[in-house]
């Protein structure tokens, strides 16, 4: 397939978009399924660090935050994971095809 300069680009931008939509989505569906495991699995040792070492009146405040960065840990990992894989893959083969 012969494309000009101007249209690889194009197309190689609206690749790298589509690439980033998908690995967004994906990342949030993994967010929602792997944050309550990993929050279940750190949740005591968070709430006994949280005791031990501060008060027990700021547990339950503790415990949201937690909830939120492991959500957003969970989230940023999974999408620089996906990103870094499905573009480095896609644009080796979109390389492939165009050139």
């Amino acid at each position: 397939m012969f494309l000009d300069s101007k249209n690889k680009d194009r197309l190689r931008s609206l690749f790298v978009r589509a690439v980033e939509g998908f690995s967004s989505v994906s990342a949030l569906v993994i967010t929602f399924f792997a944050t309550p495991i990993l929050t279940n699995w750190s949740h005591l040792f968070v709430g006994q660090f949280t005791v031990n070492h501060y008060s027990r009146d700021l547990l339950a405040a503790v415990e949201i935050a937690w909830l939120l960065i492991v959500a957003g840990l969970v989230f940023f990992a999974s999408l620089a994971s996906l990103s870094l894989v499905l573009i480095g893959l896609g644009l080796k083969l979109f390389m492939r095809f165009v050139d």
